[in-house]
């Protein structure tokens, strides 16, 4: 009797997992949809959404069966999620959709005689870019008999993420050439976040902002990947800098996004694969562009100024409404000094929310994904420290790819550390994290060895940190 080979039966497994949640998300997505809004409406435009997504890919080349597979099974994620959302939302009546940010941007992107002009938006919005990709599905579906509903806009927020999680699949296959079983872990871990849950299943820009984020990460890894011409290094840099505004537009405070990714591309160069004249011109290309983008945020200076010495205010506050004055987070982290709250910080956004029940029975669709991530995102931290040890040890992962998805990563979690403490912001990241932990080989009983160290480390720090926050309440 022939044993099939251990990668083989690896593989299957996988698969079968993914056409189960597949099934089960779908399922679930479908009821919850109905239940919620009460018409087949939302399953239509589900439909015509994922019609598209396909025929975009089809269109573009990306038509391989773990691709279509990756495609179908996030979306389907995404569908339950926003199932759950409008559960929360018509059902429990939920405050957070109601009355905060989501309702917010939802009456800025349905109305029928909507503002579009971006700078308009932009003071009355955080979102503007947003708010404008959303006035346009909204119109669009409006001039076919769809109501100017949130599921609409909702429904965006699922095929962005679900873009984001295609792309995320390329740069796999692009650095670990077509491996299977990466694509089929990459496609669980996403499909069962519970950020990405939150960011396909609210009217948040969220879902935006990572779309965003993550196609400035595919190109500059399909680039590192494969440095090209000097033209091509020049095309590269002046895309990212004229990026800048835009992202601005999502987040005030993502200027930086095209100083750190320009600063951190130049860093993982090898120069050896560059041609002799892009090796002596790209260091220059690169002060020179880090250079444009400082001097327009000198020109922003109020702006960034505001930006730097009143986030940590503005985010103590934020803390403290949604998660209350008891919570560990407020009482040990958020008041801290720098040199204290940094650290603890890290420390907080790997097992956050602490307790880990606490977004449960709240009425709050936030806070339930924002529970719901703790199950996945455990797992994912560990994978985070694990993949990082191998890179250290292993000589032959430091290609500038990886290196720069590591770098870029480390430095904008530390700035969240620094001021939101909101894992929620992680999320804009998570896509690229995932593909740099996709280097662990699940076959090798070495990296077996590691991830297990690292879970049980993250494991016993979240047993501690629930015993910390026992006492605090108990004090």
């Amino acid at each position: 009797m022939l044993v099939p080979h251990p990668k083989k039966r690896s593989s299957n497994r996988l698969l079968f997992w993914c056409s189960v949640c597949t099934l089960l998300f779908t399922f679930l997505g479908t009821a919850f949809v109905i239940i919620a809004y009460l018409s087949i409406l939302p399953l239509i435009l589900a439909i015509i959404h994922l019609t598209a997504i396909l025929t975009g890919m089809i269109l573009l080349g990306v038509t391989g069966r773990e691709d279509l597979r990756l495609a179908i099974l996030v979306f389907s994620a995404g569908w339950m999620a926003m199932g759950i959302g409008g559960i929360f939302l018509e059902v429990y009546k939920d405050p957070g959709q109601l009355s905060s940010d989501a309702m917010h941007f939802f009456r800025l992107a349905s109305a029928e005689d909507a503002i579009t002009d971006l700078e308009t938006l932009r003071r009355l919005t955080g979102g503007a870019l947003a708010v404008v990709l959303w006035q346009w599905v909204y119109d669009l579906f409006a001039m076919i008999g769809f109501p100017r509903a949130q599921y609409v806009g909702i429904m965006v927020n699922v095929s962005v993420m679900t873009v984001a999680a295609i792309l995320g699949g390329r740069m796999i296959q692009t650095l670990f050439n077509e491996n299977v079983n990466r694509l089929r872990r990459y496609a669980l871990l996403f499909a069962s976040s519970g950020l990405f849950w939150l960011f396909a299943g609210l009217h948040l820009r969220d879902a935006i902002a990572t779309i965003t984020v993550t196609f400035l990460t595919f190109i500059w890894v399909r680039y590192l990947a494969s440095p090209g011409s000097f033209r091509r290094l020049v095309f590269m840099v002046a895309f990212t800098m004229l990026l800048t505004p835009f992202l601005t537009f999502l987040r005030t405070e993502y200027f930086i996004f095209p100083v750190l990714y320009l600063a951190t591309a130049a860093f993982s160069f090898q120069w050896k694969d560059l041609s002799n004249k892009a090796r002596m011109v790209s260091p220059l290309i690169m002060a020179i562009a880090i250079a444009s983008v400082i001097l327009l945020v000198y020109q922003y200076g109020p702006t960034v100024q505001l930006i730097l010495e009143g986030r940590q205010s503005d985010y103590a506050d934020l803390s403290y409404e949604e998660s209350g004055a008891g919570s560990v987070s407020f009482q040990l982290i958020v008041n801290q000094p720098t040199v204290v709250r940094f650290p603890m910080g890290l420390i907080y956004l790997a097992i956050m929310p602490v307790p880990i029940w606490s977004g449960f029975g709240q009425g709050s669709a936030l806070l339930f994904f924002r529970s719901v991530n703790v199950f996945s995102f455990y797992l994912i931290t560990a994978m985070i420290i694990a993949a990082v040890t191998l890179y250290v040890r292993n000589k032959l992962l430091r290609r500038p790819p990886l290196t720069f998805i590591l770098i870029s990563s480390l430095i904008f979690v530390s700035a969240i550390a620094l001021t939101s403490l909101e894992v929620r912001h992680v999320g804009t990241i998570l896509p690229g994290l995932l593909v740099f932990v996709s280097l662990l080989d699940g076959s090798k009983n070495t990296d077996q060895r590691i991830l297990k160290n690292s879970l049980a480390l993250v494991l016993i720090g979240a047993f501690a940190a629930h015993i910390l926050w026992i006492a605090a309440a108990v004090i």
